[in-house]
């Protein structure tokens, strides 16, 4: 049951802490910032935000120190998706400015892994980033930023099912379409 299945979560929350924090095995410390992102994201599954915040909070903190303090680059990506799930919790109206201010960090790392890096493997990511944005500004009635922000989600989603095919993706795109309709009253001609 989902009880047992947090309990199981926290006791593997204490061991990971104990192990880094208490007994040194710093180079532990992505499989705590895992479990931190893991845990808000159940969490969030289920409606419980009490705690979700706090574990994305952790999870980023850990995963900016690995970065910034040890030079771990590699761990980009993982702080880009702390940022998304963090914003993609807060589904409150009042919450959205700083949702948006969180992806458009997790933007920022996007697009230098992206057009700076040659990571285009991320591209997907980069395109559902927008269109969470677009979701938040449509909340703050910043209609001509969210329009902007989900046309170009549109565009890269279209392009990366032609490329890749992956379902996800196609769900994606027929779901950007549908809020720029909602929204907008119609899809631009291109789209």
């Amino acid at each position: 049951d989902t009880r047992t299945a947090f309990e199981y979560y926290h006791k593997a929350k204490s061991i990971w802490e104990r192990m880094v924090y208490l007994e040194g095995h710093s180079e532990l410390e992505e499989c705590l910032a895992r479990i931190h992102a893991n845990l808000g994201l159940a969490l969030e599954a289920t409606g419980d935000i009490t705690e979700v915040y706090s574990h994305h909070d952790e999870s980023i903190a850990i995963w900016l120190r690995l970065i910034n303090q040890k030079g771990m680059k590699e761990f980009r990506f993982e702080l880009a998706k702390g940022y998304y799930y963090k914003a993609r919790a807060m589904k409150t109206k009042e919450e959205a400015a700083e949702a948006v201010m969180l992806h458009d960090k997790s933007l920022e790392i996007l697009n230098e892994l992206i057009y700076s890096s040659g990571l285009t493997e991320y591209l997907g990511d980069l395109a559902q980033t927008r269109k969470a944005k677009s979701e938040k500004l449509l909340a703050m009635n910043r209609k001509s930023d969210a329009r902007s922000e989900l046309e170009q989600a549109i565009e890269i989603l279209e392009s990366e099912v032609k490329r890749t095919g992956r379902q996800v993706l196609k769900d994606s795109l027929e779901d950007a379409k549908k809020i720029l309709k909602a929204s907008f009253g119609s899809s631009p001609e291109k789209f």
